[in-house]
């Protein structure tokens, strides 16, 4: 059962988490602009268990992914402290196969979020159902590609711990 009302920890100025408020729950709505960012929503892209994934577009009409910690989270400090701690080490890493940042921050309400480049297309789980198996050599370029975005990612001492196929 969802709460339409949650506890959230408000983080003023970028500082410490010092207080909890009461405020009512809602899901973006296309066309919204987000508080206390440059970004407006186009519309919904996933829901993950951390995050709710929204496509947005910033001011200058380009369009990203945004990444906002779930409402039923935004109350644990220590979930908003590692959200934005990673994408802090997201900034650092330039590799083909990683996502590139764009932006990240706390809405107004408290709420983090981490903007990357938005990708287009299928996961690689619903392309083999779409296409069937691979090939071994295709499997294979397609298993070093992936360790290769793991390896530039582990060395921003970064261990991902939801790989999605």
């Amino acid at each position: 059962m969802t709460s339409n009302t949650c506890f959230v920890t408000t983080r003023p100025g970028g500082g410490l988490l010092r207080r909890r408020e009461r405020i009512p729950w809602r899901p973006f709505k296309p066309g919204e602009l987000l508080p206390g960012c440059a970004f407006q929503i186009v519309g919904p892209r996933n829901v993950g268990g951390m995050g709710e994934i929204y496509e947005v577009r910033d001011g200058r009409g380009q369009t990203a992914a945004m990444k906002v910690l779930s409402s039923n989270l935004q109350g644990r400090a220590d979930l908003v402290g590692r959200m934005l701690d990673e994408a802090q080490a997201l900034r650092l890493i330039n590799h083909p196969n990683v996502v590139r940042w764009r932006d990240a921050g706390v809405l107004d309400g408290g709420r983090p979020y981490v903007v990357t480049e938005l990708l287009r297309g299928r996961t690689l789980r619903a392309h083999l159902r779409l296409c069937g198996p691979a090939s071994p050599p295709r499997a294979r370029r397609w298993i070093v590609a992936l360790l290769l975005a793991l390896d530039a990612v582990h060395q921003t001492e970064l261990v991902h711990c939801d790989v999605k196929l």
